[in-house]
């Protein structure tokens, strides 16, 4: 797959859409946005995930995948076709780099290119750090995340 090149603080990176066979590395990030996720579960869900469209960007330092931004392309009748991001997560030795802007930009384009109007996310409530993230990156609040267990 084409990446694109770009450096921080000295340090080579490379950014670009993942393949399906490329998501197979995703384990230890998703591991560390998912605590005490097991791999077979992550397999298992992945491989569903891919058959229902699910797409990534990866961010790699010497071929290693550092940062990754999960989305899906959606159409929904309040806000016509958009991207929704998902999973979105920096290994924390390259947290401070300015990864996660990187990604964010990275698909806003993709996704004006594939003709979206917005970008919607969920984001924990107790996730802080991702609250100021995505208010700086311009999101508003538009209502609850609701879940119920069946």
């Amino acid at each position: 797959m084409r990446r694109t090149t770009f450096e921080i603080k000295e340090n080579l990176f490379a950014i670009g859409l993942m393949t399906n066979d490329e998501m197979g590395t995703l384990f230890p990030l998703i591991e560390e946005l998912n605590p005490g996720m097991q791999r077979n579960i992550f397999e298992e869900r992945l491989k569903e995930m891919k058959a229902n469209k699910f797409n990534c960007i990866g961010i790699w330092h010497n071929d290693t995948l550092v940062a990754c931004c999960g989305f899906w392309i959606l159409i929904k009748f309040y806000n016509g076709k958009h991207v929704e991001p998902d999973n979105v997560g920096v290994l924390e030795q390259y947290r401070n780099f300015g990864l996660g802007k990187i990604l964010m930009d990275f698909l806003h384009d993709h996704a004006k290119k594939l003709n979206c109007n917005y970008s919607e996310l969920n984001a924990y409530v107790s996730n802080y750090k991702a609250h100021k993230f995505y208010f700086k990156d311009n999101y508003k609040v538009l209502g609850f995340h609701f879940q119920k267990t069946l």
